[in-house]
């Protein structure tokens, strides 16, 4: 799901890489973090990347996220694993943060009106991305955005919108909490979605916890 996986990257930062060796290094790392198939229950499945996710050029990151320091919206790494079941979807993507980021104060700011504003921004521009590659067009609702009460060293959001045809004869409810973590330069973010059900609070948080170990691990 495309327009979840651009979403999840958003709310800790994406991009492309500056330096081409630090990235392929980062990018492997980042991959040993993400969160593997016997992490989740039976009836997940992990879904293989296409490659074919499309990435904001600079010009429409600037639009989406207004006020973001331009640093932000890049990384020097990053990669991401999807999982999918008839409950919804889950989202686990590690990203590294661009040269010259003061990392520390990006996590810091996880959760402002501008980083808020800059999950529901690319959630919009991924469904105008979507719509331009499908033969059926659907309508994303208005998106409502809440901080989540988390502890520690971690951020929480949650979404809720709907997706349906424009002429409102379909309308999906969606429920998506994204919970990221850092370790040093490195960022970790799990999101989880519910279609036409609430996110799994139980699931989302032991996800969090393992995401956050294997960061620590990897990363540490």
């Amino acid at each position: 799901m495309a327009l979840a996986c651009t979403a999840a990257m958003a709310f800790a930062g994406c991009g492309s890489a500056s330096e081409e060796e630090r990235e392929r290094s980062d990018s492997e790392r980042a991959r040993a973090a993400l969160l593997r198939q016997a992490d989740l229950p039976v009836e997940w499945t992990r879904i293989d990347d296409d490659g074919e996710t499309p990435q904001p050029s600079a010009e429409a990151r600037a639009k989406m996220c207004p006020g973001y320091p331009a640093e932000w919206l890049f990384s020097a790494g990053d990669d991401y694993v999807t999982f999918e079941s008839d409950l919804g979807v889950v989202i686990h993507g590690v990203t590294t943060v661009a040269d010259g980021t003061d990392a520390a104060a990006q996590f810091e700011d996880l959760g402002s009106p501008r980083s808020l504003r800059c999950v529901s921004g690319t959630l919009t521009w991924s469904m105008q991305q979507a719509n331009g590659e499908s033969e059926i067009e659907l309508k994303l609702g208005k998106v409502r955005t809440e901080l989540l009460k988390r502890g520690g060293d971690e951020r929480g959001v949650h979404i809720e919108t709907t997706l349906g045809t424009p002429d409102g004869s379909v309308e999906i409810p969606v429920e998506a909490d994204f919970l990221a973590t850092h370790e040093g330069d490195h960022f970790s973010t799990v999101a989880v979605l519910g279609l036409q059900e609430p996110v799994n609070p139980a699931l989302r948080d032991r996800l969090a916890e393992i995401a956050a170990q294997r960061l620590q691990q990897v990363f540490g």
